[in-house]
């Protein structure tokens, strides 16, 4: 719908077009039939201004509407989340504990406002800012997320075992279908940190300690688990999982483009999923976002400015950048690889069994040193249904 300054702007420009062909007093017939068409369309014009006003009007009422179903003071930041209001606040003490719900938690802390109606405005967030409370955009935030009671037995997708042939006499070839069972084993995630008990007292710092540094430090290490865990009874990520696809890259494959498109058909032809995600290192993005021909053009602009990869979107993941260590001659020799994952993210789910908590305490000389140790922890668990729907590349 046009704004209404836009169509302003055109029934100005035929106003003007119109006052000049017949403010010269006699009129050519050619003139006469334009200033015929223009008196239409300035009748057009002004049409639409009315009913683009009305638009409007519909608009503004509904805000309002909406603003008084939502309260401001129910917006709440992610300190009042977690401490309660501002002015209520006297700091916290040892047995203090808080469930922190994730999603409201990430919601807020992306909160951004409309000042007169309280309601969300669209937005976007830059991810790249230095901001400590900046939630992860990787691959664990990408997935589906979900409760669990618990470690959850389920069955993985089946495997067709096609026997389907022409037949004349006797017994009709047997096809099977054949189910692979699976446990999605919970694990705990925790980190502590001491603090200054002067620390505790207040309201912001304690805030920028919790969400800033203990609540992302666990979102950082969730997404490694989810990656690449490897703990047979708790998380096994999606790059270990058994039963997902891999590639090589060939002399063919001339850069991650190529790569990315012979994934994606692997997984189509094996599951019949059209993969949404790409996941690459930093660094692997960058050298395709700073690829140039030799004119000195962008040789990917898909990738460059909207961040996709033959219509799948890019997500940078620092767990695809590979540090390897091994003993030669007995020196310790370091490698490093990039690998790179093509993927559909509704063919697993992220599931919580005890959501992420925060709890103060006392350890060993802490009273008399006037520090608090924090805990977060949380207890999740990876089940991926569909894993022929992941396909890896180990380097690229």
């Amino acid at each position: 719908m046009p704004r209404l300054a836009e169509i302003q702007d055109r029934l100005a420009t035929l106003q003007a077009e119109f006052d000049g062909i017949t403010a010269g007093g006699e009129v050519t017939p050619e003139a006469a039939e334009r200033a015929a068409e223009l008196s239409g369309r300035i009748a057009e014009a002004r049409d639409s201004l009315v009913a683009e006003a009305a638009a409007v009007q519909r608009e503004n009422e509904r805000m309002a509407a909406e603003a008084a179903a939502h309260p401001q003071e129910a917006l709440r930041d992610a300190a009042e989340l977690i401490f309660g209001a501002r002015d209520a606040f006297r700091g916290i003490e040892p047995g203090w504990s808080t469930s922190v719900p994730t999603a409201d938690l990430a919601r807020a802390t992306r909160m951004v406002r409309n000042a007169v109606s309280g309601l969300e405005v669209p937005h976007r967030y830059d991810y790249d800012l230095p901001e400590p409370i900046a939630p992860v955009m990787g691959f664990l935030s990408t997935l589906p997320h979900g409760l669990t009671d618990g470690h959850e037995t389920y069955y993985q997708s089946p495997v067709l075992t096609n026997a389907a042939a022409g037949w004349v006499s006797g017994d009709k070839p047997e096809s099977s279908l054949t189910w692979t069972q699976a446990t999605a084993h919970i694990e705990t995630i925790a980190h502590q940190m001491p603090v200054a008990k002067q620390t505790v007292r207040r309201y912001r710092q304690l805030e920028n300690t919790i969400v800033g540094a203990l609540l992302l430090g666990l979102e950082i290490v969730k997404n490694r688990y989810a990656v690449s865990g490897s703990n047979s009874s708790g998380i096994v990520g999606a790059r270990n999982m058994t039963g997902t696809l891999t590639y090589t890259k060939t002399a063919e494959d001339k850069n991650i483009r190529d790569v990315a498109m012979e994934m994606a058909m692997r997984i189509r032809l094996a599951t019949g999923f059209a993969p949404n995600y790409v996941v690459v290192s930093p660094q692997t993005l960058t050298k395709a976002r700073k690829a140039k021909d030799q004119n000195g053009r962008y040789m990917y602009p898909e990738i460059v400015y909207e961040g996709k990869i033959d219509g799948m979107t890019v997500v940078e993941d620092q767990e695809m950048h590979i540090v390897t260590s091994s003993e030669v001659e007995g020196q310790t020799v370091t490698t490093e690889s990039d690998a790179m994952g093509v993927y559909f993210s509704g063919a697993c789910s992220w599931n919580t069994a005890d959501p992420d908590e925060v709890e103060i305490g006392l350890v060993d000389k802490q009273f008399i040193q006037n520090a608090y140790t924090i805990l977060a922890e949380g207890t999740h668990a990876l089940k991926v249904t569909f894993p022929a729907a992941f396909c890896w590349c180990a380097s690229v």
